[in-house]
């Protein structure tokens, strides 16, 4: 058995499409609720020692314990060459 489909509508790519709005819609949107959002700063998930603390207040003053323990903060400021390394540990002439 075949089929023949027939296609009644141009074909057009998604988009912005720009239709009719009806009172009721207008009326909908009106009664709805705006609610503002905000960011909420959150501890983090788990503690660090104080070893590490003290390396983060002596290298990294400026960090917050929350930045410290974000990966995005942590990527933007990773050491990215040797005097920066010489900086925190020493190094051997090997």
């Amino acid at each position: 058995m075949k089929f023949d489909t027939v296609i009644t509508e141009d074909f057009e790519p998604p988009g912005i499409h720009v239709m009719p709005v009806s009172d009721e819609t207008t009326a909908l949107l009106s009664k709805s609720r705006v609610t503002t959002l905000r960011r909420i700063y959150s501890s983090p998930k788990f503690k660090t020692g104080q070893k590490t603390t003290a390396f983060r207040k002596k290298f990294f003053s400026e960090a917050s314990s929350v930045e410290w323990n974000n990966w995005q903060w942590q990527l933007r400021n990773r050491i990215r060459d040797l005097d920066s390394l010489k900086q925190i540990i020493n190094l051997s002439d090997d």
